[in-house]
């Protein structure tokens, strides 16, 4: 009777841990849009994610916004040429954390690219692939952006000197600069085309 109880329970709790992985695995695939801290919500993120060994993806997380000046750090371009997010100081800029495993910076990146097309010239977007050659790499990015026509430039934090300064340990997360150099709002999540318009608002105004 005992050995007919175990194995009930162990046949329970295998189906229980089965349950459990298809309800993540649809979950995933069912990303809500991020929400910018001042509207009180959390965003509700999933998505798959093949090696988080130095990122991983947001889990109904919200930072609750930050604010002071932006942290400065260093990163390159698909040429390797080196930047320093100061130097774009004096427009407004997006700053955005991503990665090609992340299921909900994929979701989001049509709508960035879109704002990017749209306020061209007037608000700078730095989409900032966290290529540290372990987890993702440089060509990885370059050919998925190419692969989805995206027209924005993408830049890379191949050291994770943006990830650390920002204290970034899930993504997406996008960090709303304005011109003077001043974090607006910090968020995690992927967010709608509506709430990323409402964060660019914070920045900039026509």
């Amino acid at each position: 009777m005992n050995k007919k109880k175990t194995l009930i329970i162990l046949i329970v709790i295998a189906i229980v841990l089965v349950g459990a992985y298809i309800a993540y695995d649809q979950l995933s695939d069912n990303v809500a849009p991020g929400l910018l801290p001042d509207q009180n919500q959390s965003a509700d993120t999933g998505g798959d994610k093949e090696d988080a060994s130095h990122a991983e993806e947001a889990d109904g997380e919200n930072t609750g916004g930050k604010s002071g000046s932006a942290p400065d750090f260093s990163f390159v371009d698909a040429d390797g040429n080196s930047y320093n997010l100061s130097d774009f100081f004096g427009t407004p800029i997006v700053l955005n954390f991503w990665a090609t495993w992340c299921g909900p910076c994929r979701n989001e990146l049509p709508e960035f690219d879109a704002a990017s097309r749209e306020y061209e010239g007037k608000v700078q977007f730095l989409i900032m692939d966290l290529a540290d050659g372990v987890s993702e790499s440089m060509e990885t990015a370059v050919a998925f952006v190419g692969k989805n026509g995206y027209t924005f430039p993408v830049y890379f934090d191949t050291s994770l000197e943006g990830m650390k300064a920002y204290g970034i340990s899930a993504i997406p997360v996008t960090v709303f600069i304005d011109a003077d150099g001043n974090i607006a709002s910090q968020s995690i999540g992927s967010m709608s085309g509506e709430t990323l318009r409402k964060g660019i608002e914070l920045i900039y105004q026509e």
